[in-house]
């Protein structure tokens, strides 16, 4: 696949308006940005692909009228191309991993960036299983499944995104989740105040702990009814059951699912910020974890991207993080 180029909600907002010719004066021109963005989209060089965090926010934010012609703008540049989901990612990694222990060759890349509007949902574009009594998709002529493949990927299924009789406007607007996950992480983090403000070795054992409380008990239990042995799953998981794994071996081990590892770390260094956490930063988190390890380039408000380089994310899966619009051109073109 090309080099992949994750896009802020602002930056997106900034080029289509230089494209409108709306930019703020007091904003740089982005004249030349927008030229290599759209230029390197049409030909293919670059994929810049969407995730359900913008359609949300431009849903949620937008008139109407705005609202439509930058979601037009969206798919010209992405090519409907699309960003899997967090919350899909997470278990598609542990999908992978488990795929990778049975000595199964494979890449996630094409699980979390791939092309069409149910995948920016986390559906599966291009698995048509039939169910009983229906008809095999090897049986279908080729031509045929063409035509399905071609009506997934069309500006067509986008655009029912944008038409309010569908639902979908409502549905991508509600905020409750991200709400609700931003009133659990205050809850939390109000109870063990005094813990948090322990020394940094504490903290990284909390943050560990919270990760196997989740994701490490869901691995074990699909990797055992799989008929993998725990020497099989991991050399530090002997320690698990104790409570207490070594927290360097740990911590290498969960960089290998790199969507939560991500999600874990952004969360851990903004609560050491000790400020109350909103529906947006959740958001953008929830985005930044599956855009820093699965895109070549990423860009950033300067509170994330801080974050990010306090965790080394950008040195861990290799992305380059930026802050400026402006220098994503020279970035972008180091990788082509």
């Amino acid at each position: 696949m090309p080099p992949v180029v994750f896009l802020d909600q602002r930056d997106w907002v900034d080029l289509a308006k230089e494209r409108k010719g709306t930019l703020e004066p007091h904003k740089s021109d982005l004249e030349d940005v927008l030229e290599f963005v759209i230029s390197t989209a049409d030909t293919g060089d670059v994929v810049y692909p969407i995730d359900l965090t913008r359609f949300r926010e431009t849903a949620y934010h937008s008139r109407p009228e705005h609202r439509d012609s930058f979601f037009d703008f969206l798919f010209d540049v992405s090519n409907g191309y699309t960003i899997a989901p967090y919350d899909i990612v997470r278990k598609e990694e542990i999908t992978w991993r488990l795929d990778r222990v049975r000595g199964n060759a494979g890449y996630m890349t094409g699980r979390v960036v791939n092309q069409g509007l149910p995948h920016l949902f986390g559906g599966q574009n291009y698995q048509i299983v039939p169910t009983d009594g229906e008809k095999d998709p090897s049986d279908i002529p080729d031509r045929i499944l063409q035509e399905i493949y071609d009506s997934i990927e069309s500006r067509d299924v986008f655009d029912l995104a944008k038409d309010p009789d569908h639902g979908l406007i409502d549905m991508l607007a509600d905020q409750e989740g991200w709400e609700a996950m931003a009133q659990e992480l205050n809850e939390t983090r109000h109870a063990h105040e005094e813990k948090y403000n322990d020394n940094e070795n504490r903290r990284r054992r909390e943050k560990i702990r919270s990760f196997m409380s989740d994701t490490i008990p869901e691995y074990f239990i699909r990797g055992f009814e799989s008929g993998l042995s725990i020497q099989e799953l991991g050399v530090f998981l002997g320690d698990y059951w104790s409570g207490a794994p070594d927290v360097d071996d740990a911590e290498t081990f969960l960089q290998s699912f790199p969507a939560e590892y991500s999600f874990t770390e952004l969360v851990y260094q903004r609560d050491i910020q000790g400020s109350d956490w909103e529906s947006n930063d959740i958001a953008d988190i929830e985005s930044l974890s599956v855009a820093i390890p699965y895109c070549d380039v990423v860009t950033a408000d300067n509170q994330f991207a801080d974050l990010a380089h306090r965790s080394n994310l950008d040195e861990i899966y290799h992305a380059d993080i930026i802050t400026d619009l402006h220098e994503l051109p020279g970035v972008v073109s180091e990788r082509l």
